[in-house]
């Protein structure tokens, strides 16, 4: 899958598109296909850090908003299909972990960039 990295250089820091590994779920999270996520004031500060080390990447992002696609073992407070808006690390792909516990369902009428800011 794609996401968007922070990667570091000796000349500071770029933002590129990369290809990671699929997650799965643990037993209480949510695997959530994003379809938007918030751009906020730590996101940018981890743009602006210069890492030490050559080569290190980091995925940002924090909110978003997308549909489940699957669950944890112990995940019932959602099903396959819900829309939700959540906190998570590394919003910035094309999918991402939540825990499903705190994951909110999107209400009717709310748009998903709009549900990506709420979190």
């Amino acid at each position: 899958m794609k996401a968007i990295a922070v990667c570091s250089n000796r000349s500071g820091t770029s933002l590129e598109s990369i290809d990671i590994g699929m997650p799965t779920p643990g037993r209480f999270q949510a695997l959530v296909q994003v379809k938007a996520t918030a751009l906020n004031r730590t996101d940018l500060r981890r743009r602006q850090q210069h890492f030490s080390d050559s080569g290190v990447r980091h995925i940002p992002g924090l909110e978003l908003a997308g549909r489940v696609t699957s669950l944890g073992s112990a995940a019932t407070e959602l099903k396959i299909g819900d829309a939700v808006m959540a906190m998570a690390p590394s919003a910035y792909a094309e999918f991402a972990l939540v825990d499903a516990r705190t994951a909110i369902r999107v209400p009717e009428g709310v748009d998903w960039p709009e549900a990506a800011s709420i979190p």
